[in-house]
């Protein structure tokens, strides 16, 4: 099992399950913000494997707290580089290790939440005003606005494996129910 991070000093929870698991667990470090580092991970991997069954992609960050009038941009742009192109980056650098893989349920498993459920936008707006107290906005709103747009790197990977014409489940599974 591969699992990344950004900073292996900061992941003492993956360093515990390296040691609990014999050793077959491997820490690779990557930054999903940085297409080269993850292409230089999924490089990596395949010097190690040649193929793999599952890949399960649970990066995100929530930047630009507060009321979206007031807050600036920086926070949504921050947002947008992990939470939608990260995964759009995933997909395009380790498909192909999937796609080799004979496992007949094989899968490409983009984690999201509820927040990016346009559906749900009022109930999420009405849960938000009173868990932060805050009735005129919900201060979530920016990493809101990425999460929908993280639905769409689904599409894109549904895409890359037609054009392989080989068998790959994409989904996306929601964490966070209010």
């Amino acid at each position: 099992m591969f699992v990344t991070a950004r900073d292996t000093s900061k992941a003492p929870k993956l360093q515990e399950l390296v040691l609990a698991n014999s050793n077959r667990v491997e820490i690779v470090v990557a930054d999903v913000a940085d297409p080269k580092s993850l292409s230089l991970a999924a490089n990596h991997i395949g010097t190690k494997t040649s193929s793999l069954d599952f890949v399960i992609f649970n990066s995100g960050v929530l930047r630009g707290w507060g009321n979206l009038l007031e807050i600036g941009v920086e926070g949504l742009k921050e947002n947008i580089d992990t939470n939608v192109y990260g995964a759009y980056y995933a997909a395009v650098e380790f498909s192909p290790l999937l796609l080799k893989s004979e496992f007949p349920k094989k899968a490409l498993v983009l984690m999201s939440s509820e927040f990016a459920s346009i559906e749900l936008e009022e109930e999420l707006f009405k849960s938000h005003a009173v868990l932060f107290n805050t009735p005129d906005h919900d201060p979530t709103a920016m990493y809101n606005i990425s999460k929908v747009l993280s639905s769409q790197p689904l599409k894109c990977a549904k895409l890359l494996t037609d054009n392989y014409r080989q068998p790959l489940t994409v989904s996306a599974k929601n964490l966070i129910r209010f």
